[in-house]
């Protein structure tokens, strides 16, 4: 049985990003994943369309749902990572990252009514500097769901709300 937790990301844009072409419009995509803690059968990670029109103020309309393990989430194990790469015909190119420990979210929400909220992180180059910066709107359920071997739910549920 797995103790999971319903974690969604909406609303995700970056702004100020590396302009990382010599010549045309950047075309981004992000690589949104959840690292450590064990692995589970549900998607740890997901991959934005590339955005044609946006250059380095992307913007994706898309909900990524995760579903995070309720134990690795109590001992601080869980991050949310960003990873920003341009689209080119010779190859794609690295733009940037943000990585973010999931309990720090989880600690803007506790105690607060708000279904979702909205927070921006600086996006870090290879070289270590700050160019750009995420921004997303995250809801992390409240309630621990329960699965059997067959993916049967158990016990509690996770309506997901509308946004």
């Amino acid at each position: 049985m797995e103790h999971l937790r319903p974690f969604v990301i909406t609303n995700l844009s970056a702004t100020e990003l590396e302009d990382i072409r010599l010549f045309g419009r950047m075309k981004v995509y992000a690589v949104v994943s959840i690292s450590s803690g064990p692995p589970t059968s549900y998607n740890t990670e997901f991959t934005t369309h590339v955005d044609m029109e946006g250059n380095n103020n992307p913007r994706w309309n898309t909900v990524t749902d995760f579903k995070l393990h309720d134990p690795s989430l109590q001992n601080n194990l869980l991050y949310l990572n960003f990873n920003f790469h341009c689209r080119r015909t010779l190859g794609d190119k690295f733009i940037g990252r943000v990585s973010v420990p999931i309990n720090s979210l989880l600690a803007m929400i506790s105690g607060k009514r708000t279904a979702s909220q909205a927070v921006r992180y600086p996006v870090m180059t290879l070289s270590g500097e700050t160019h750009g910066f995420v921004h997303f709107c995250f809801d992390l359920g409240t309630q621990i769901v329960h699965w059997d071997r067959n993916n049967r739910l158990r016990s509690g549920s996770h309506q997901q709300q509308q946004m």
